[in-house]
């Protein structure tokens, strides 16, 4: 048992050092060689105090670098610039529109049915030989007409000249003229009441060339604007050139 406490390791404490002693009788420890070695080290060896030194020396003017940059852009003269006011904003231009005023939407009060009356209203008055019914009845149609703003009353207008055609055969210049003017009135679009009209006009007077020749004129320009009318007129003048150029060619 003996030996075998010998032979087992033993732990030893642990012991705190503290600060070193230094021991009086060694030399190396000696704290007036130690303030002799700190005195004969030259400026250059202490590389702690030269890194504050130049630490703060690099840290210095980075303070008022902002003042530099000012001053150097400050003009010469030592007047401020003047800040540069943004130019103004045009405000945009509001345009009011003008009121605009709605016509009301007119309905006719009169259909084909009136107009169709008062065409045999008139025929009886004219087949009875009363002047005076039939001169009412002209000329509430003649107002009818300008209440519907009709242009084209083509069918009306063909019943007048025909009765035009019977007046000139009894010998009525004058009543064959009257009818048709109203046709012409009526429908100012038609041709052929322009032609028809022009004749009578040269029948009646032949010495006034320029009323026949105006409705000529006015007669052959509603025939080239319209195209009901342009076309079968073209087609009968295309045929008559056929016709005068045909047998030439065969001789």
């Amino acid at each position: 048992m003996a030996s075998a406490q010998l032979e087992a390791p033993t732990r030893l404490p642990e012991v705190d050092p503290g600060p070193m002693e230094p021991d009086l009788r060694d030399e190396s420890m000696d704290p007036v060689d130690d303030a002799a070695y700190a005195e004969d080290v030259p400026e250059e060896d202490v590389p702690a105090a030269e890194d504050a030194s130049s630490e703060d020396a690099d840290e210095a003017p980075r303070a008022p670098a902002r003042n530099v940059r000012a001053a150097e852009s400050a003009p010469a003269n030592g007047r401020t610039p003047a800040v540069a006011s943004p130019p103004p904003v045009d405000e945009p231009t509001v345009i009011t529109p003008r009121p605009v005023t709605l016509s009301p939407v007119l309905a006719p009060r009169v259909t084909d049915a009136d107009l169709e009356a008062l065409w045999n209203r008139w025929r009886q008055a004219r087949a009875t030989n009363d002047r005076d019914a039939a001169a009412a009845a002209l000329k509430e149609l003649r107002t009818l007409r300008v209440e519907l703003a009709a242009t084209d009353l083509e069918p009306l207008s063909v019943g007048f000249l025909r009765e035009a055609a019977v007046r000139r055969r009894a010998g009525d210049m004058a009543g064959a003229v009257r009818l048709a003017e109203v046709a012409v009135e009526l429908s100012p679009g038609l041709p052929y009441a322009r032609f028809e009209l022009a004749e009578l006009y040269a029948l009646e007077k032949p010495g006034d060339v320029s009323r026949t020749l105006g409705q000529v004129r006015q007669a052959l320009a509603t025939l080239a604007q319209d195209a009901r009318y342009r076309r079968p007129a073209l087609a009968d003048l295309g045929a008559l050139v056929l016709l005068a150029w045909g047998p030439r060619r065969c001789c």
